[in-house]
This record gives C-alpha cells, sequence and structure tokens, in this order.
C-alpha cells in the first residue's frame, strides 16, 4: 500500500490565511527564511527541507500572477469529492488500476487537465520574457504604453501593457497566449512582462513608503523650521522640523508614500531623513552672537 500523504497548501506553509495581504505574505515569509535558513542550520535536514517549502511557497504567494492562479486551482481541484459526475470511485492505491500512468493521466483524461495542478500540462511553445523599464512615477500613477515586438518564428505581437499602480520592480504581467507560436500544432506559449523601476533622484522606496533627504543647517535644526519639498504626485509639502532636530531624523508624512496595490485609494507614507549641515555662509556678526550665546552657556570659544 502507498502512504498517502496530505500536502500542506502554501498559506498554511506561510502560516497566512487565504485572505493575507501582499505585505503579510511576504512578512512572514522573511520571519520564517531568517528561522530556517540553511545556514542558520547546518546539517540539519529538517530545517533544509522546511527553508525549500517556504521559498517555493513564496514564490508562488509572492507573485500576484502566480497566485491568482494558485488560487483557481486550489479552488477547482476542491470542488470535487468522492462522486464525480455522479459515479463514486474506489481508488485503490496498490498498483495503477487506471493504466501504466496511473491515477493522474486517467483524471486529466476525463477533466481535460483543467483543475487538478500536479498534472501534466499538454505540451505548448514557449514562453517570452520582455523587460521594460518604468519610473517611480510610472508605478505611482499606473500606465497603460503600447508594445509590438516579433517572436523568433517570425509572429508579431502587438497590445498594451497595463501597468497597475504600485507595481514593484522584479514583478511580472502575464499575457497568457501572447508568447511564441514556432510550432503552429501546439498552442502559443505565454508572454510575461518583468519590470524594472528605475533610480528615482529623490525618492527611494521602502515596500510602500517612499523616503528622501532633506539637509538642514544646523542652526535651524537647533530653533526648528518649516521645509518644504515637491512630493511624487507634484504636490507641494511643507513640514515642521521640531527644534532640536538631530542628524538622522526622520520625520513621517502619512499618505504620501506609494498606493497600496491590494486597496483602494490607500498609500503609504513619506519618509524625511534629516542630514543636518554645517553653515559655512555666516557672516562675522552672526559669529559673534553665536560667541555669545556659546559663552552663557559657560563654553569657551576659539
Amino acid at each position: 500500500m502507498h502512504k498517502i500523504v496530505i500536502m500542506a497548501t502554501h498559506y498554511e506553509t506561510l502560516g497566512v490565511a487565504q485572505t493575507a495581504t501582499a505585505d503579510e505574505i511576504k512578512t512572514a515569509y522573511r520571519k520564517l527564511a531568517m528561522q530556517w535558513h540553511p545556514d542558520k542550520n547546518q546539517g540539519n535536514a529538517e530545517a533544509t527541507a522546511k527553508f525549500k517549502d517556504i521559498s517555493a511557497a513564496y514564490e508562488i504567494l509572492g507573485d500576484e500572477n502566480k497566485r491568482r492562479e494558485y488560487d483557481f486551482q486550489q479552488q477547482n481541484s476542491h470542488q470535487f469529492g468522492p462522486n464525480v459526475g455522479g459515479m463514486h470511485w474506489n481508488v485503490n492505491f496498490n498498483g495503477h488500476p487506471f493504466g501504466p500512468n496511473g491515477l493522474d493521466d486517467f483524471v486529466a483524461q476525463i477533466f481535460g487537465q483543467h483543475g487538478f495542478g500536479n498534472f501534466r500540462q499538454p505540451p505548448r511553445n514557449r514562453d517570452v520574457n520582455l523587460n521594460m523599464n518604468i519610473s517611480l512615477e510610472d508605478v505611482y500613477q499606473g500606465k497603460q504604453t503600447p508594445i509590438q515586438f516579433t517572436t523568433s518564428s517570425g509572429r508579431t505581437v502587438q497590445l498594451v501593457i497595463d501597468i497597475p499602480r504600485g507595481i514593484e520592480s522584479g514583478m511580472k504581467i502575464r499575457y497568457p497566449g501572447q508568447g511564441d507560436h514556432n510550432n503552429t500544432s501546439m498552442p502559443p506559449g505565454d508572454l510575461y512582462v518583468i519590470m524594472t523601476v528605475a533610480d528615482h533622484p529623490t525618492f527611494s522606496r521602502n515596500g510602500n513608503n517612499l523616503e528622501c533627504h532633506a539637509k538642514i543647517d544646523a542652526i535651524s535644526a537647533i530653533l526648528g523650521v518649516k521645509h518644504s519639498l515637491t512630493a511624487i504626485n507634484g504636490s507641494k509639502i511643507t513640514v515642521t522640523v521640531p527644534p532640536g532636530t538631530q542628524q538622522g531624523a526622520r520625520l513621517r508624512v502619512q499618505g504620501s508614500g506609494m498606493p497600496l496595490r491590494e486597496k483602494n485609494n490607500a498609500f503609504g507614507d513619506l519618509i524625511i531623513v534629516v542630514d543636518v549641515v554645517i553653515p559655512t555662509d555666516l557672516n562675522a556678526d552672526v559669529i559673534d552672537q553665536l560667541k555669545l550665546v556659546q559663552s552663557k552657556r559657560s563654553i569657551d570659544n576659539l
């Protein structure tokens, strides 16, 4: 008799609900990956196996398109109980009563390969990967852009790429049937458009948040000052740098970061990192006043 192993779903592997957000999935993966990483568990075969399972789960759930396909397969694979199509199947796991390739091929022939993620898929042409460079402003606003390319078989493909708001660098957008079609007797492959977000001169991205640096002269940092800057959407923002602000202080502007892909009209935050700069253009009168302040603080001046 063969041993029946109940495989955990990718959600169970990462310990998250099926309704988990992308950020929750990423957080769970990082926590587990750190716990079970082979470098931290040298010689532990169980840890290595768990790390592989965790990585495989995140490879699917961390990609929006792959996750959608996985959820679809999971939903369909659970639609059929022991009574399928009005017929009750008695499965004998001792041998292969359904043919030389076993139950997989038998069920695949009946259901046309739909909804069973572990069965062999029908052969098809190769997929095509295209890299697309976009700006951080494109990610913030979302964008539609037409493209045209020719596959190795000479097939010309024209379509409009829909770049969703909040997409991250390295993510893929899948267009079924838009890949290579060299062998016309098989279905065409798919097109995967891989996004590469260009570096921005002002802002850097950290998840859904944006970060930028603000140069504040030391006297303004001591006394406090208003600082203005232009946000990623072109609007003007004025923040208060409070008195006594230190080098590296982080000021948060809520809702001025990147749009959240999972939620409409929701945004991350803008983090402004303060760089305190020593002014070098002070005139003699100002220097004398500063020396007076220092003398009142019982600090000897040069």
